[in-house]
This record gives C-alpha cells, sequence and structure tokens, in this order.
C-alpha cells in the first residue's frame, strides 16, 4: 500500500522507506532500534544518532520502569554536552544538584554542560517514558556520588507549582 506523494488536503505526503534515495532527511521509526539498559530498570532507544547519518546531535527515548531510578550522572561537560528532555508519559521527579522538579507529560528540562542530575520515576505502577536530546552524537554518562544538600524541594510545572521541606 506504499504510495508516493499521497494528496490529503493540499499535504503531499512520502511513504517512510529506508532507502531515502539521496534525501537529507530521516524518518526513524520509533520502534526500529533495540532497547539498551543503561541502568537497572532504566531502557534507551537510540532514535536520530550517527547510525542513521545525523551529524552534531543525538535524540532517544528512556523509558523508566515503576519505581526506578537513574542516579545522579553527568555528561561529557569537556566538550560542552548538553541535554533537553521531555516527559511524554507518566510523572518524573528530576534533580539538579540538589533542586528537585516534578515534571508531568510534555514538560522539558534543559541541563547545561557539565550539570550533575537523576531522574525518578515515582510511581510504583507506570511506566515513565522520556524523550531526551543531546548536542552530540555519542553523549558519555559519567555516574557521580549523589553530595548534593536537599533541604527543600522546589517542584515548578505548570499549573504544579508547590514547595515542601525535607
Amino acid at each position: 500500500m506504499a504510495r508516493t506523494n499521497i494528496r490529503t488536503s493540499g499535504i503531499r505526503f512520502a511513504p517512510m522507506s529506508s532507502g531515502f534515495s539521496g534525501r537529507r532527511e530521516k524518518v526513524i521509526s520509533g520502534r526500529s532500534r533495540s532497547l539498551v539498559e543503561i541502568y537497572p530498570g532504566v531502557l534507551l532507544r537510540e532514535l536520530a544518532s550517527q547510525a542513521c547519518g545525523v551529524q552534531g546531535m543525538s535524540t532517544g527515548l528512556a523509558i523508566f520502569s515503576p519505581a526506578s531510578t537513574l542516579p545522579y550522572h553527568r555528561h561529557d561537560h569537556r566538550h560542552g554536552v548538553r541535554e533537553a528532555f521531555n516527559v511524554l508519559s507518566a510523572e518524573a521527579l528530576a534533580m539538579v544538584e540538589g533542586r528537585t522538579y516534578r515534571m508531568g507529560p510534555l514538560d522539558c528540562l534543559h541541563l547545561p554542560a557539565g550539570d550533575a542530575h537523576a531522574v525518578i520515576n515515582p510511581s510504583t505502577k507506570k511506566k515513565l517514558m522520556i524523550h531526551t536530546a543531546f548536542g552530540a552524537v555519542h553523549p558519555r554518562r559519567d555516574f557521580v556520588k549523589d553530595s548534593f544538600l536537599s533541604l527543600i524541594a522546589i517542584t515548578v510545572c505548570p499549573m504544579r507549582t508547590t514547595r515542601s521541606t525535607w
């Protein structure tokens, strides 16, 4: 049923294919690559990457099992690797050097190069899905000791701002 240039309301669609016949754009299926466990209970599916010809950046889907944590880590700060991630489903607790943010679907966090951060799936029932984007083809993850003092947790997200002491 694959047809080229299907017309719908004046929009022309090209079929998704792996050939790309010289095109510069790439379409990567969300199920096209295998999941890799990057930490117990945390799986990563690489999307846009050097494997499909992308240069200077990479993206992926991180899937957290219920009650799982990706502990404090940094990405290669010597090379200026920045990260942004969007929560796609469920809720996340994101910690950045002692500050805690409660994030829901479509909330985004930008992390400057070298900032230590961790992510927790606080749900005991739901999987958490996050889309990640890095300013590097192969972002390195270096785990670091959680030595950040968390006296006050401030959660900041639209319509869900709270302040609590720990």
